[in-house]
């Protein structure tokens, strides 16, 4: 919000200006950097010539920044992403040819990801409505003046005024209307989804109180190795939880590999196949988290370049896993594919003391935070 732009979950970029369609395939040339000035630019223009939709570049408002900030990438949410949408996929494969569901938990299945999308575009369209000059903020706009109108009236309205403000009133009914339409929509999709995930739930427990249940035997382990879905955010791995499953994946994988040919001996072949592609994109997602939170042994030029020409491997190689495997490159995997090293090659000492989230279970000092809030005219 900072930036006066849409958040993450949009299809919009927080460090260029690109928008997800442009990202889906590593675009050839990134230019890296926010240029403030550049945004107040666009929202000018959105203002002025009334852009809608992507015409609008995710810009909402006016940025809060002063130029020459620097926004650092948010690894914790980016590890957090890319370890559950990593896990979300291992689950959703083992529904689809290991443990074979019911028709109609296959329904449910289904409707969860296909309203998501619905979800996220009419999200989308609702936001860049209401801070549309033909939308949202035209109702604003025509509520103050109809304010105005009223307030400045000393004796009875003339008929010409009245019939002024009467249009006004109109204009502002309809719009609340478009807009309640949308949210409505929103409301409606969020429902079925809640609803869809409360009968997924139930069907899955149906499942676990068989002891021969393969998720009996993968949450045991999970157990064991200290990872516990988290009660909140909709059953997700925490920060610790994705940590632990990246650093010990090898093992943990394994370990998985056996107990799920124990329990189905006749796939062997797609549960080894499927375990090899997932502890392969944790083992190199912890390598690419592992270099972003380290700090930096030397500020000598040639170190600095060798050790982020490195990390940029790391990432090379992992982003082509995430392909390989049919994901979808989000806002959070195009900000690590083309801005995390950029950002590890260009502010001193890299990024590791001051990114958010606790570096690999050690507590980032709060003065490195405000060292760099002080001194962020000097990046």
């Amino acid at each position: 919000m900072i930036l006066g732009r849409e958040g993450y979950a949009s299809w919009w970029c927080m460090f260029c200006m690109r928008y997800k369609p442009e990202w889906q395939q590593k675009p050839e040339d990134i230019i890296q950097g926010l240029d403030i000035d550049e945004l107040i630019a666009q929202h000018t223009s959105n203002v002025t010539q009334q852009h809608t939709s992507t015409n609008m570049k995710g810009v909402k408002e006016v940025p809060y920044l002063k130029k020459g900030t620097i926004v650092i990438f948010p690894c914790l949410h980016g590890m957090l992403g890319v370890g559950n949408a990593i896990m979300d996929f291992f689950y959703d494969e083992i529904d689809r040819f290991v443990e074979p569901i019911t028709g109609a938990e296959l329904a449910v299945r289904q409707s969860i990801p296909n309203n998501n999308v619905l979800l996220e575009e009419e999200v989308h369209s609702l936001t860049l409505w209401n801070n549309s000059v033909t939308g949202g903020k035209e109702i604003k706009r025509l509520t103050r003046k109809v304010k105005e109108e009223c307030e400045s009236v000393k004796q009875p309205m003339t008929l010409a005024k009245h019939t002024i403000v009467t249009d006004m009133k109109s204009r502002i009914e309809a719009l609340t209307q478009v807009g309640e339409k949308m949210s409505n929509n929103i409301t409606k999709l969020k429902e079925e989804i809640s609803t869809a995930k409360k009968k997924l739930d139930a069907f899955r427990k149906l499942r676990k109180v068989t002891h021969s249940s393969v998720y009996n035997g993968i949450e045991r382990i999970l157990k064991e190795h200290k990872i516990v879905r988290a009660s909140y955010h909709g059953g997700d791995f925490n920060g610790v939880n994705i940590i632990t499953l990246m650093q010990e994946s090898q093992d943990i994988m394994d370990e998985i590999k056996v107990e799920m040919v124990t329990q189905k001996p006749t796939m062997e072949v797609e549960i080894n196949k499927l375990c090899v592609e997932v502890r392969k994109a944790l083992v190199l997602w912890d390598d690419v988290f592992s270099k972003a939170n380290t700090k930096y042994e030397s500020t000598d030029a040639d170190w600095v370049k060798e050790y982020c020409d490195e990390a940029a491997k790391s990432v090379k190689l992992a982003m082509f896993q995430m392909r390989l495997m049919g994901f979808s490159i989000t806002p959070k995997l195009h900000g690590l594919e083309c801005h995390l090293v950029h950002q590890m090659r260009t502010v001193p000492g890299g990024i590791a003391m001051l990114i958010e989230h606790r570096s690999y279970g050690q507590r980032i000092p709060m003065k490195y935070k405000r060292n760099f809030v002080r001194a962020e005219s000097k990046y």
